[in-house]
């Protein structure tokens, strides 16, 4: 994608993942949720989301990888592939993030 910065729309996409799928077979028509908020998370290189789950606190954890050094990427020095965790808590705020990898892709 052209080095193309992928970032996490942590809301949106919560809310997407929450309330997109339904077991539901009745043929009533609900409206879709109401977007709140959109932001973007990452740095120069490709970043993306994978998964996002819920947490027991009301939070949320959304799964992926990045290929950043820089921008909101705090723990990261090379351009590999590696695994991005970010946790949020329930008012959205960041609590804290990690990536998992080394020198080479993962």
């Amino acid at each position: 994608m052209n080095n193309m910065r992928f970032g996490v729309f942590k809301y949106a996409l919560a809310l997407l993942f929450v309330f997109g799928c339904s077991n539901d077979d009745s043929s009533s028509k609900t409206a879709p949720p109401e977007i709140v908020t959109i932001e973007t998370y990452g740095g120069s290189a490709n970043d993306s989301a994978q998964s996002v789950l819920a947490t027991n606190d009301g939070g949320y954890v959304v799964l992926g990888y990045t290929q950043s050094n820089d921008g909101d990427i705090v723990d990261k020095i090379d351009s590999s592939f590696d695994f991005w965790i970010i946790k949020y808590n329930s008012q959205n705020a960041i609590e804290w993030q990690k990536t998992f990898g080394g020198s080479a892709d993962e």
